[in-house]
């Protein structure tokens, strides 16, 4: 039984420097896939390497043995591929034998209906409570070359060198397939390409962690079409992350915001919106397809500095490639730099006259001025020592009359600097082989595209943002918060209850009064100041508009008794026992937004913003980020949102206090991660934001409670 994270993080060793393998499923027959593990394992690896094939005497001139229990001597790791229905004896067979580490790659388990889920049920039975570690099944095996190990069926590692690139990959056959494409394009050089298939035991969250520990990849790259444990996983992204850039492809998640919810935030909390917030909030960057996982993960490999701030100088030699570059920063949360005015004087001195530096920098006209290799040189040496430049994009033009003894003097800086440098050199093929050379040479992060060179600038500042989160929570980790006592039940609770309950949790909630009758009602107006909001709470009461339970700008006595009187009436209609009358003012002053907080079963707590109303389920203009949130997250997450414009005030309308957003925000995580598993979600729409100064209040709130079991 392995306990401890360490313990689990260290099991994983078994698999990637085994002393003795078993290849159960060894064929002689060429075509299959057990002849060709056996195969490959028999050209690197130098262990020991054991047949087993009950129904054969030899494969390869190797002794086959009829089980694992009949092989003589002591084996680290299994490599199974025999039929599914084979396979949960096997297993059975290698924990008799103290085998550690199991690699399945036969299919027809969970990927194979419910007589295969039932398999792999098996499969998790046989080991549970002992040390051996199930990897997959259902899936290619995988590659490692420090030290160089393959158990896969495709890829044999013979002439791989070392490197610090690694992947990982839900399905098996696409993690072979672009380490074969790698291998053969000269890309980068990779240090392991892990195909995880099922994961029934192993999975990305423990492979993140033994890659963290081994400190041997500088990028690792992931295609995911689940995540099983989002905190876990969450905090191994944050380990790795600290010498890492990470990128991932998750597939598969269109059907998931499908669930049934009983509040907005349920529902848009989920799916797409849900993971792409978890990643980038703890450094991932998400990207959109295969190639583009492989696109990213060449210059960033190279690179030496693997984090930066959002403030790019662009120097280029076409002005129209600047303007590109700028308008692609716009959509990936990128800024050009403001440049000092040392900066622009040194650039001045080396321009021609009639020429006045600016960010982005065009240089051509300065090249043909000063010469190739002054002019690069100077100028990023200028930038590189601006303390408002975070990090350069560098867009030179290969032509053939450039010679690379020009690219020295550049070439040295980019290696000297503490300031990540990426590349999209453009020209004619044979020099631009030449360029991209010399600026590799000098870890600079060179790209193919100027899309691809914006996105590897997005993930270095997604890197930075994460470590900069890490390290605020250290500092400071989240307050103890005790709430009051929720009521027993299951589902909506009181609106009046609920924002008593949040109010605990650091949120600012509408001055508003209870009523039991039509008088209460008018003396609770009277108090209150007219126009006011009159509506009918109680248990099990959620989206009040629906049902009519909401009257607004009541501006009168006579209104307030008129609208009393039928919803008093309409309590009785609907059957709720426990309902009253709320008054609140009529606040005008304000932009409306949702702020929201869910327990999502797999990714755990999670925070909601959106713009509010009775749309934003179906607009999905929202963000989401995992609890604890940081300021910084709320900030981001207020960024992200498309109407969020509308804070900034348009159309003559002041801005709103923002600063209050963002501590609600920051409520909201406050109260998912003190309340108790009963609560399932809660919500707050809207929260109206009123201009600066005057805070945020909640105006309507909403928490869901599941059924406590037992009950």
């Amino acid at each position: 039984m392995l306990a401890t994270e360490a313990e689990r993080t260290e099991s994983l060793r078994a698999f990637f420097e085994p002393a003795a393998i078993a290849v159960i499923g060894a064929s002689p027959n060429p075509a299959r896939g057990g002849h060709r593990i056996l195969r490959n394992l028999s050209g690197h690896f130098t262990g020991d390497l054991y047949a087993v094939n009950p129904n054969a005497e030899t494969v390869l001139d190797r002794k086959c043995y009829p089980t694992v229990l009949d092989v003589p001597g002591e084996v680290d790791l299994a490599v199974v591929f025999v039929p599914a229905a084979a396979v949960p004896s096997v297993v059975r067979d290698c924990v008799e034998k103290g085998v550690r580490a199991v690699c399945i790659e036969s299919g027809g388990f969970a990927d194979a209906g419910l007589a295969g889920e039932a398999l792999q049920t098996e499969l998790e039975l046989a080991v549970a409570g002992t040390t051996t570690r199930l990897w997959g099944p259902n899936c290619a095996g995988y590659v490692s070359t420090n030290p160089p190990l393959s158990t896969s069926f495709v890829v044999t590692p013979g002439n791989l060198e070392p490197g610090n690139v690694s992947f990982v990959a839900q399905s098996g056959m696409m993690a072979a397939a672009l380490l074969v494409q790698i291998l053969t394009q000269d890309r980068f050089r990779v240090d392991k390409a892990c195909s995880i298939g099922n994961k029934c035991d192993v999975d990305e969250s423990d492979l993140l962690e033994f890659l963290a520990e081994s400190d041997g990849s500088d990028v690792i790259a992931f295609y995911l079409e689940s995540i099983h444990d989002g905190p876990r996983f969450a905090a191994a992204c944050d380990r790795a992350g600290r010498h890492a850039s990470l990128l991932a492809l998750v597939g598969g998640l269109s059907q998931s915001g499908a669930e049934v919810a009983l509040s907005h935030t349920g529902s848009i909390a989920a799916g797409e919106a849900a993971v792409a917030g978890l990643l980038r909030q703890h450094g991932v960057l998400q990207v959109d397809d295969f190639m583009e996982l492989v696109d990213l993960a060449d210059p960033l490999s190279r690179l030496a500095v693997r984090g930066c701030g959002d403030s790019i100088a662009v120097l280029t030699f076409s002005g129209a490639a600047g303007v590109v570059a700028a308008d692609l920063f716009s959509t990936r949360g990128l800024r050009l730099a403001t440049l000092s005015e040392r900066t622009t004087a040194r650039l001045r001195e080396l321009y021609p006259s009639w020429l006045e530096p600016q960010n982005p920098v065009d240089v051509w006209s300065t090249v043909e001025l000063r010469g190739l290799e002054r002019t690069i040189a100077d100028s990023l040496e200028a930038l590189l020592e601006d303390d408002a430049v975070d990090a350069v994009l560098f867009m030179p033009l290969a032509f053939e009359f450039f010679a690379a003894r020009e690219l020295e003097a550049f070439a040295r800086l980019a290696r000297a600097s503490t300031k990540p440098i990426v590349a999209w050199p453009f020209g004619e093929d044979g020099p631009l082989a030449m360029w991209r050379t010399v600026l590799r040479e000098a870890d600079v992060g060179v790209c193919r595209s100027l899309s691809t060179a914006v996105r590897v600038l997005e993930a270095l500042v997604c890197r930075q943002r994460a470590l900069e989160r890490t390290d605020a929570l250290e500092r400071e980790p989240p307050a103890p918060l005790v709430l009051p006592s929720l009521p027993r039940g299951s589902g909506p609770i009181a609106e009046d209850i609920a924002k008593r309950i949040l109010t605990a949790a650091g949120l600012d909630v509408v001055d508003e009064r209870v009523a039991d009758t039509a008088a209460e009602a008018l003396t609770a107006a009277a108090e209150t100041g007219y126009p006011v909001v009159l509506k009918l709470v109680g248990t099990g009461l959620a989206h009040k508009t629906d049902v009519g339970a909401v009257r607004v700008a009541l501006t009168s006595s006579a209104a307030v008794a008129e609208a009393a009187g039928e919803l008093l009436a309409l309590a009785s209609s609907l059957g709720a026992e426990d309902s009253r009358l709320l008054i609140q003012p009529m606040i005008e002053d304000g932009v409306e937004t949702i702020v929201g907080a869910r327990r999502d079963p797999r990714l755990g707590p999670l925070v909601v913003f959106g713009m509010g109303g009775i749309f934003v389920e179906t607009i999905r203009d929202v963000s989401v980020r995992g609890a604890p949130l940081t300021a910084q997250d709320a900030r981001a997450m207020i960024g992200e949102v498309r109407g969020a414009r509308v804070l900034e005030g348009v159309r003559g309308r002041s801005a709103v206090d923002i600063g209050a957003l963002v501590q609600a925000l920051l409520a909201m995580s406050r109260f998912i991660l003190a309340a108790p598993p009963t609560v399932v979600e809660a919500e707050v729409n809207p929260l109206v934001v009123r201009p600066e100064g005057l805070g945020a209040v909640a105006v309507d709130a909403l928490i869901v409670l599941e059924k406590e079991e037992g009950n």
